[in-house]
């Protein structure tokens, strides 16, 4: 019996440790660029990956939604993008739009640099965790 009990303990840990390393390689981390002093990560399943730097970290409290662009590339669509912090303009019109309701806060333009061409990939929007 206590073979048995081994065996499907050996199952557990062997199935435990094959979805880790998936669910790392599905959020692509390992090919993630250099992170600077302040720098994080964000991973999405659509696809969408961000580089967040210049934004303060504020993952404790809030909740960050990424919001793809629609006209990207499907070549760039499993690339790193780098965040940066909006510009008044870009705040004021996201503020106008009033898209997110109450709370929500656009935190951040995401752009991918492809041979000194600049394109928006998408954009970072934080709301209030309420759990």
């Amino acid at each position: 019996m206590s073979k048995w009990i081994v065996r499907a303990a050996l199952i557990a840990v062997i199935g435990f440790a094959g979805y880790s390393g998936y669910d790392y390689y599905r959020g692509g981390f390992f090919s993630a660029p250099k992170l600077q002093e302040g720098d994080f990560l964000l991973s999405y399943r659509s696809g969408f990956k961000a580089l967040v730097r210049g934004i303060q970290d504020e993952r404790e409290t809030r909740r960050y939604l990424g919001i793809g662009a629609k006209d990207v590339p499907s070549w760039y669509k499993d690339a790193w993008s780098i965040c940066r912090t909006p510009s008044a303009v870009e705040v004021s019109e996201f503020e106008q739009s009033g898209a997110f309701g109450p709370g929500s806060r656009f935190d951040g333009v995401c752009e991918m640099d492809a041979d000194s061409e600049v394109f928006i990939r998408g954009w970072i929007v934080t709301v209030p965790k309420l759990d």
